[in-house]
C-alpha cells in the first residue's frame, strides 16, 4: 500500500479523502503508465515556475537532459529559498 495527497484538496482534507488529506492505494505506482502525460506535467511545471507557455520548437521539443536540468535547477532554487526563509526565522528569534 502507498498513499498520495488527495488531488481534490491537496492534503487539506475533504469529502473525497474522508478528511485525511491523502488517498490510500493498493496498486503499485510503478504499474501506472504515465509516459503519455508526463510532458503535460512538465510543461505545466515550467509554465507555473517561469510563466512561459510551450510552443513548437520550445520547451516540449527539448531533450530529456534539458528537462532534467531544468527540474534540478528548480529544486535547487527551492532549497535555497527554503534555507533563506529558515535563516530569516532564526535571525528574527535572536532579536
Amino acid at each position: 500500500m502507498w498513499s498520495y495527497y488527495c488531488p481534490d484538496c491537496m492534503g487539506a482534507g475533504c469529502e473525497s479523502c474522508d478528511g485525511k488529506g491523502e488517498i490510500i492505494s493498493k496498486r503499485c505506482p510503478n504499474s501506472f503508465d504515465a509516459s503519455n502525460v508526463m510532458p503535460l506535467f512538465q510543461a505545466f511545471a515550467f509554465f507555473n515556475n517561469h510563466k512561459i507557455l510551450p510552443n513548437v520548437g520550445g520547451f516540449c521539443d527539448q531533450s530529456d537532459n534539458f528537462h532534467k536540468v531544468i527540474n534540478l535547477a528548480s529544486k535547487v532554487e527551492n532549497l535555497v529559498e527554503a534555507e533563506k526563509q529558515k535563516r530569516k526565522k532564526v535571525n528574527r528569534g535572536r532579536n
